[in-house]
C-alpha cells in the first residue's frame, strides 16, 4: 500500500467529519539541500485536473502548506476554486504564508490549529531592472536579480520623514535620489505598482466572502495588518488572525488529530526532516580527493605539491519529490532530476534540472532520494 493510499484514508475521515471535498496542495521548501518549490502557475492544471473530476460541490477545504510564492497564483487559485464550489475554506496545518495567505484570505473560513501560521502577503519583486545577482549566471533570469521588498522601500521613505524628520520637498528629494544609487529608477517604479496591485489583489479576494460596503473598515484593517503592520518574517498565529479579523475556525480535537496526521505523512513522503546528502550518492572511491603527494625538492627552486588527477567518473543521477497535489480521485507529485558530479574535492557538484508536475501513478516504483 502506497502513502497515497494511506493518505486517501485520512482524507475521507477528513471530508466525514468536515462534511466537504478536501483538496490537498503541499509544497516542499523546507529540506536542507534542495530545491524550493513554492506556489507557482504550473500548479494549476493540476489543479484543475482535479476539480473537474470532482465537479461542483457544495464546500471544499484546501489543506495547505507553503512558504509562499507567486501572489498572481494566490489570486488565480482562489478563482478557480470559486469556480467549483458554493464556498471553500483553507485548512491550514503548519505553514500557509505570503501567496498561501492569500489563497485563505480568498476563503469563506481558514481551519487553524495549534500550530498554524499565516503570514503578512507584502511581496519581494524581482525583473529585469533589478541588479544582478551572480554576473555569471543568466542576466534575463528574473532568480538572478536582487530581489526587493515592497515595504522595505516604504519603510526607508517613511523613516525618512517619522523618524529622521527629512519632510520638505528637498529632503524627500534627497532621499530618493540616494535609493536610486542602488536600484534602477524602473526597478523602484516596479515596487510602487506592486505595492498597489497586492493591496488591489487582497482587497477583491477578501470582497468575495465579504461585504464591500458593509464590512469595508473590517476589510481595510486587515489590508493594513498584512501589508503594512507586520515585516514579512512575522507570523500569524490564530490568536492574531482573530484578533485582525480574519474568519478563523478553530478545529475540534479530532479534526486537528487527522489534519496532523496527513500533514506527518506529507512530511514523510517528502523527506522534510531528511537533508539531502549529495555524498551518500557517490561511490566511495569517488568522493574524497586523495592526499597531495610531495614531489621531489630541487635545489633553489620552490617546493610545490602535486595535485592527483581524479578519474573520469559518471554523474550519480537521482530524483527528489518536492511536492504533492492531491484528492481522492487523483494525486500528483511533483518532481525534479538531477546529478551528482564528484569534484576530489569534500563536496561534489550537485545539479537540479527544473522539475514538474506527474501524475504519481506514472513515477510509481522510481526511487527517489
Amino acid at each position: 500500500m502506497t502513502n497515497y493510499d494511506e493518505r486517501k484514508k485520512i482524507i475521507q475521515e477528513l471530508q466525514k467529519i468536515r462534511k466537504s471535498v478536501v483538496i490537498t496542495y503541499f509544497t516542499m521548501t523546507d529540506r536542507p539541500n534542495v530545491l524550493i518549490l513554492q506556489v507557482a502557475d504550473d500548479a494549476i492544471r493540476p489543479l484543475h485536473t482535479l476539480l473537474e473530476k470532482i465537479g461542483h460541490t457544495e464546500k471544499i477545504d484546501l489543506f495547505i502548506y507553503t512558504r509562499g510564492g507567486a501572489m498572481m497564483t494566490g489570486y488565480t487559485i482562489v478563482k478557480l476554486l470559486r469556480e467549483y464550489a458554493d464556498s471553500y475554506n483553507v485548512i491550514v496545518p503548519f505553514r500557509c504564508h505570503s501567496a498561501g495567505t492569500q489563497i485563505a484570505l480568498g476563503s469563506n473560513g481558514i481551519v487553524m490549529g495549534k500550530l498554524s501560521q499565516l503570514s503578512p502577503v507584502d511581496p519581494s519583486t524581482s525583473n529585469l531592472f533589478n541588479p544582478v545577482l551572480n554576473p555569471q549566471g543568466n542576466p534575463q533570469d528574473p532568480r538572478n536579480r536582487k530581489p526587493m521588498s515592497v515595504e522595505d522601500v516604504q519603510a526607508y521613505l517613511n523613516l525618512s520623514k517619522d523618524r529622521v524628520g527629512l519632510v520638505s520637498e528637498d529632503d524627500q528629494l534627497d532621499v530618493f535620489k540616494e535609493l536610486t544609487k542602488y536600484y534602477e529608477p524602473l526597478a523602484l517604479g516596479n515596487v510602487n505598482r506592486v505595492y498597489k496591485e497586492t493591496k488591489s489583489m487582497a482587497r477583491e479576494v477578501l470582497s468575495l466572502h465579504m461585504d464591500p460596503k458593509n464590512d469595508e473598515d473590517k476589510i481595510n484593517h486587515i489590508i493594513k495588518s498584512l501589508t503594512e503592520e507586520y515585516t514579512h518574517d512575522f507570523i500569524v498565529t490564530r490568536d492574531v488572525a482573530e484578533r485582525i479579523g480574519l474568519k478563523v475556525i478553530r478545529p475540534s480535537k479530532e479534526e486537528e488529530d487527522l489534519i496532523m496526521k496527513l500533514y506527518a505523512s506529507y512530511e514523510d513522503e517528502l523527506k522534510m526532516n531528511t537533508p539531502f546528502d549529495a555524498e551518500s550518492l557517490l561511490p566511495v572511491s569517488s568522493s574524497v580527493q586523495p592526499a597531495p603527494q610531495p614531489m621531489p625538492q630541487i635545489q633553489g627552486m620552490p617546493q610545490f605539491q602535486a595535485m592527483p588527477q581524479m578519474p573520469h567518473a559518471n554523474p550519480q543521477k537521482f530524483k527528489v519529490k518536492l511536492g504533492v497535489i492531491e484528492s481522492m480521485n487523483d494525486s500528483y507529485v511533483w518532481i525534479s532530476d538531477g546529478s551528482v558530479i564528484p569534484t576530489g574535492q569534500a563536496m561534489p557538484l550537485v545539479n537540479f534540472k527544473v522539475g514538474k508536475w506527474a501524475k504519481s501513478d506514472e513515477v510509481k516504483g522510481e526511487q527517489f532520494v
